[in-house]
């Protein structure tokens, strides 16, 4: 059977929740990386809206929550994200939730509010994050700026009301980690990597697959902000899970898509569709995405499969 595809934005940090979980888990996959504002016909094909989006023959999964649970419910048994017992497995799927909704919105919106604050600022950060030459980025920056802060309302009101909710959730994590080594039971879980992966806009980990290779330059306040989280348990827990459970050299064994391989271009097969079952998941199930606010770190991406520089960039990094 053929593997599973992954519609990224290589920087978003649910994209990387959702890589994140299928690597921990052992699923084999390729990843079609999108530049911002290619995506619309690759993820419109299967059915989804936005990334990431994982096609594992005629099961599509368009939320990275759903990927995540998707990939632990057919991991072998020691390489679970999601605990067995009842109570721990509700309480982590309460914490992977509730950060969804607060940590991964607000770090998003605090990214964007520095990154594209100024005018020197945002050019050098489109610069470095879409290899644009200078000029282009330059005249690119309020354009971009004035995108971003429209569809995701980044005002200096909601950005200082953002910080303060993820010093409320740092602290309260903070509380969970008292003495204990993760945040539910003894071992790392779904709760673990999604605190990790959705902190990445904030705390920069240099294990990070894709963004541990860019280098980008924070904007001073980011990089304040930044420092104040590492110097609480939870920042430090979230970089620990990093370094201890997502080594960049383990990404180097995962299949990617090379620029001659394109993806097929056929529709994809109705929910009613019948496939070979792989790994012992159901195959012939459509799973619509669940209504929620999730998305990557930047706008709505995905579409034709074409080689950008920030592509090439990646790969050759893995």
């Amino acid at each position: 059977m053929p593997e599973a595809r992954l519609l990224t934005l290589p920087f978003s940090h649910y994209c990387e929740k959702a890589r994140w979980a299928l690597d921990a888990t052992g699923v084999a996959y390729h990843e079609d990386a999108y530049m911002p504002g290619a995506h619309a016909r690759a993820t419109r094909a299967v059915g989804g809206k936005t990334v990431p989006v994982l096609v594992d023959g005629a099961t599509v999964l368009c939320d990275s929550t759903d990927i995540a649970l998707y990939a632990d419910s057919v991991a072998p048994s020691l390489r679970r994200l999601v605990p067995e017992d009842s109570e721990a497995r509700g309480l982590v799927l309460a914490i992977e939730e509730e950060l969804d909704e607060t940590l991964g919105k607000d770090a998003r919106l605090i990214a964007y509010a520095y990154q594209l604050g100024t005018g020197e600022v945002a050019r050098r950060f489109l610069q470095e994050l879409l290899r644009m030459p200078s000029p282009v980025a330059r005249l690119a920056a309020p354009i971009v700026r004035a995108l971003i802060f429209r569809a995701y309302r980044v005002t200096p009101e909601r950005t200082v009301r953002a910080k303060a909710r993820v010093r409320e959730t740092f602290e309260r994590l903070g509380e969970r980690l008292r003495g204990a080594g993760y945040l539910v039971g003894g071992s790392f879980t779904l709760a673990d990597l999604t605190l990790a992966a959705l902190a990445t806009p904030l705390l920069s980990p240099p294990e990070h697959p894709v963004m541990g290779h860019l280098q980008l330059t924070a904007a001073p306040e980011l990089e304040a902000f930044r420092a104040e989280l590492l110097s609480t348990p939870t920042g430090e827990h979230a970089m620990r899970m990093y370094r201890e459970h997502r080594r960049a050299g383990a990404i180097a064994t995962r299949p990617t898509r090379t620029s001659s391989q394109r993806p097929s271009t056929s529709s994809p097969r109705s929910s009613t569709a019948s496939s070979s079952p792989t790994r012992g998941a159901p195959r012939a199930r459509r799973v619509r995405p669940r209504r929620r606010a999730d998305g990557p770190l930047s706008p709505r991406q995905g579409g034709p499969r074409r080689v950008c520089p920030l592509t090439r960039s990646v790969l050759r990094h893995r």
